[in-house]
């Protein structure tokens, strides 16, 4: 999987569209294996950061605060939101593999806080709530031409046994014989919605 941490001079900032850069990692059996350092383009050329981070293949969103509809739009683009994150940004991810990190309670909104202690979070810093299974990818509002590089950037991100949910305006059927020429017997297709304005298949790899 591929985690964003967004970050501004040096520390997790406090609300990712407005931080200025973000540390992007590849993770795979809980270890780091590749990390970067991306400029967020705001919402300028490449943004805004949503959309931007889908593009670059990120699943996983660790971050201090996001207002609701700001986390809905990650949700809609499949990037699953932790929220409750602060300080140096390699530091809490690498405390957040290892699922020692001490998540804070104000601030979630996206707006300023303290930092306080672990208050007995589950991991997406939120009492009692397990994380949503398989996140949806919307690409309903995605240019056509940009479609399939984004899916196959949110396939490629994918654990063996890890899924999302496809969201799209007409039956992605071109894409399943996509897949099955590059990706035989390496994915699961399962239609959980099928017309006639929507269509929802869950893709998951095996």
């Amino acid at each position: 999987m591929r985690i964003a941490v967004p970050f501004t001079r040096g520390v997790i900032a406090q609300h990712p569209g407005h931080c200025e850069a973000f540390l992007v990692a590849d993770v795979e059996a809980g270890a780091v294996t590749r990390e970067r350092e991306l400029t967020n383009p705001g919402h300028g050329p490449g943004g805004p950061p949503p959309l931007f981070l889908a593009g670059e293949g990120v699943s996983e969103l660790l971050a201090w605060g996001l207002p609701v509809e700001a986390r809905d739009k990650f949700a809609a683009l499949g990037i699953r939101v932790r929220l409750g994150a602060t300080g140096e940004p390699r530091k809490a991810l690498r405390e957040y593999l290892a699922g020692t990190l001490l998540y804070v309670e104000e601030g979630l909104d996206g707006g300023g806080a303290c930092a306080g202690h672990d208050h007995g979070r589950g991991e997406d810093g939120v009492d009692g709530e397990d994380p949503d299974p398989d996140p949806e990818l919307d690409v309903r509002e995605v240019a056509a031409r940009d479609r399939h590089g984004l899916i196959f950037r949110k396939f490629g991100g994918l654990e063996a046994g890890q899924a999302f949910v496809l969201v799209n305006d007409h039956d992605p059927k071109p894409l399943y014989y996509q897949l099955a020429a590059e990706q035989a017997g390496r994915f699961s297709w399962d239609y959980l919605a099928q017309g006639p304005e929507v269509w929802r298949v869950r893709i998951g790899r095996v």
